[in-house]
């Protein structure tokens, strides 16, 4: 009884071409998630490294959490490898006939965690001024308020830890 490989190593090469196939169309799909004015509105502030997009039950708003690397080709320091040239913010977009921009926050190199209708949990993770660049070290958990169609940071500190390379000896 003989055996032939090549009707097996044929299928597994349609099996690979298909799993290709099947993940770029789920790409796609995850990038036209996006709605156009965001898209537009992220590609506008520069080489964005990754964002996320938060819907909240109500759907008259978004949150956006996007990363720039200033390091990448397009930034500011295009070229260079600091890691203190990466940078987050959290925006907002209100929908009434299209999506448009709201207002913005920095989170240094945080994220956001959470939105739900009229509130943004978020991290901002900054540096001390004993950080080395790779490690900035100040942590806060932040509440943003979006009722009033405009991103404002809340009174609330959820938490903050002072930085791992900050002295408490003044």
């Amino acid at each position: 009884m003989q055996h032939s490989f090549a009707p097996n190593l044929l299928s597994i090469a349609k099996l690979l071409f298909l799993a290709i196939a099947v993940g770029a169309s789920s790409a796609v799909f995850a990038a036209n998630n996006t709605p156009q004015e965001i898209a537009r509105y992220l590609k506008k502030q520069g080489p964005v490294l990754e964002h996320r997009v938060f819907r909240s039950s109500a759907s008259n708003q978004i949150v956006v959490s996007f990363c720039i690397d200033e390091n990448f080709k397009g930034g500011a320091n295009a070229g260079a490898s600091n890691p203190a040239n990466v940078y987050c913010k959290v925006a907002l977009f209100n929908k009434k006939e299209k999506w448009t921009f709201a207002n913005q926050a920095f989170l240094g190199q945080g994220t956001v965690r959470e939105f739900a209708i009229d509130k943004v949990l978020a991290e901002s993770v900054t540096y001390a001024p004993e950080d080395p660049l790779c490690c900035p070290s100040i942590k806060k958990e932040l509440v943003f308020k979006t009722g009033g169609g405009t991103l404002v940071a809340s009174p609330q500190l959820l938490s903050a830890k002072q930085g791992a390379n900050s002295r408490d000896d003044k």
